[in-house]
Order: structure tokens, then C-alpha cells, then sequence
């Protein structure tokens, strides 16, 4: 029997890698991040699971790549806030509105993803946080001209208020009009902007609280804590 040469070549793969992470993403969006599975992107393709392992050869590779996906659409968001006049403040506005066009991507940048079982993964609440704080960082050196803990602490102050605020967009139940969500983050902000100023040290410890709140109220002067013995 006379045998044929042919193509030893392995098939070309049906889909790109880019629509694997754009089917993935839309799973995430609407159904959640747990539900990202190779079944359920190969079902959405119309087709197995078994290209995803063409690109991918583990399910946390493919899901850091969706992550990277949803976090570049935010930035997308914010950068659209940062080349305001007070870009701060737009940027807080860019995330309330990404958070209610994107409530199933923000949960997923938002909160850790418990099935990971990687922890130096990139997925999860403190890397958002820090990719965060880095993005917006020379905005608020800039605009408020804090720098250093005392930057961050502002950071940290007004991502809490407005990740409460987000929980409560993405269930359903937030209570404020989108004016009243920003004058209560402008409060935040104005305050948080004050308290650093008008106490430096505060952000790292160095200064009594109970003696700070004494003089906000009574006008007395606060003291530095004293060092500790372990210090």
C-alpha cells in the first residue's frame, strides 16, 4: 500500500486567543467569575472546550487574562475622568459609572477570587487597590499636593466610601442619587485633604488621636505619640 505524505501540521485552532478572552469576559459580566470555566467558554463559542488548551494551559492563566481585560476597560473609564479639570473628582465619577455599566466586572476586580489557589496571583482586592492608588497617585500629588503615607491614606479613605457605595449599587439597594454619591465623596475628599495637612504624622501613627480630636474640638494642641519600647 502506497501511503500518502501529507501534512503533519496539527489543525489550525477555530478561534483566536483574543476571542477566548472576550467570550470569557462576557461569562464574567453575566454570569460571574467562578463561572469561567473551559466548558462553559467552549459552550459559548458553539463549540468544545479543547481550544482553550490550545492558547492556555491552565484555567488561572486564561483568568488572569481576563482579569487584565476587565482592568484595562476601567482604566479605559478612568483616564476618561484624569484629563478632567478636577480630575480627582471625575475620576470618582468614571468608577460610580463603571460600577453601574460594569457591575459583574467590578465585582471581579473587586473582590478576591477564592478558588485561586496562587498567591502571588493578580487577581483580588489589594492588587486592585494598588493598581489603583498607582494610577491615581500623581493625580493627587498634583491636585492636593500630598505625598508619600499621607497620599495613600487619602487614597485609602475615599476607595473605602466608594467601594461601600459600589456593594450597594451592585446589589441593588444603594439609596443616593449619583449627586448626592458625589458631594458625599467630595466631603471625604475635603476632609481627608484637611486632617493630613493639618496633622502631619497622622497617616503613620505619630500623632495621639485622642489629642488630635482635643484640638479640633477644644483648640488644644496635639501631641506626637510616644515612642513605644519596641520602636
Amino acid at each position: 500500500m502506497i501511503r500518502r505524505k501529507g501534512n503533519n501540521m496539527p489543525p489550525r485552532p477555530q478561534v483566536t486567543k483574543e476571542q477566548l478572552i472576550e467570550a470569557a469576559l462576557d461569562i464574567a459580566r453575566v454570569k460571574g467569575f467562578e463561572k469561567v470555566t473551559a466548558r462553559e467558554v467552549g459552550r459559548s463559542l458553539g463549540m468544545s472546550s479543547r481550544p482553550v488548551f490550545t492558547y492556555y494551559s491552565s484555567m488561572q492563566e486564561l483568568k488572569a487574562d481576563v482579569y487584565k481585560a476587565a482592568y484595562d476597560l476601567y482604566v479605559q473609564y478612568v483616564k476618561g475622568g484624569l484629563s478632567d479639570k478636577y480630575p480627582f473628582r471625575a475620576s470618582g465619577r468614571r468608577t460610580i459609572q463603571f460600577v453601574k455599566n460594569e457591575p459583574g466586572l467590578f465585582k471581579l476586580l473587586c473582590y478576591p477570587y477564592d478558588e485561586d489557589p496562587d498567591p502571588s496571583s493578580t487577581i483580588g482586592s489589594f492588587t486592585f487597590f494598588e493598581q489603583n492608588y498607582e494610577l491615581i497617585k500623581p493625580t493627587i500629588v498634583r491636585e492636593y499636593g500630598l505625598d508619600g503615607d499621607d497620599a495613600k491614606a487619602f487614597f485609602r479613605n475615599v476607595w473605602l466610601f466608594t467601594l461601600g457605595i459600589a456593594m450597594l449599587i451592585i446589589s441593588g439597594s444603594c439609596p443616593y442619587t449619583d449627586d448626592e454619591i458625589f458631594k458625599m465623596m467630595s466631603e471625604i475628599s475635603l476632609s481627608s485633604c484637611k486632617i493630613y495637612k493639618d496633622f502631619p504624622g497622622l497617616s503613620t501613627g505619630r500623632i495621639d488621636i485622642g489629642s488630635a480630636f482635643a484640638e479640633v474640638l477644644g483648640g488644644k494642641k496635639s501631641k506626637p505619640n510616644k515612642p513605644s519600647k519596641d520602636s
